[in-house]
């Protein structure tokens, strides 16, 4: 035999290059899913990184939440005091 293949071994080659072919498609889409997943992976950790940026440098709107309203007294205006207006009297 000099290198020539005779129909059943042609036909087993080209069984198998068919089902490679079919495992490339298979792998192909699979890596495209995969590149999907790494864009957005990508955002993800962009948008936590600017999440956590943004508590760092504004620590008061997390404790907002938390923190009961101001007094409205304790911002600086003044009440009478009943015991300045019984002085006067």
């Amino acid at each position: 035999m000099n290198g020539a293949f005779d129909d059943r071994q042609l036909d087993a080659v080209l069984e198998r290059l068919d089902a490679l072919r079919a495992e490339l498609q298979q792998l192909n889409r699979r890596l495209d899913h995969t590149e999907g997943y790494l864009a957005l992976a990508h955002e993800l950790r962009s948008l936590n990184e600017s999440l956590a940026g943004a508590r760092v440098r504004r620590p008061w709107a997390s404790r907002a939440a938390v923190l009961p309203p101001p007094n409205r007294l304790a911002l600086g205006s003044v009440a009478p005091s009943p015991s300045l207006g019984a002085e006067r009297q």
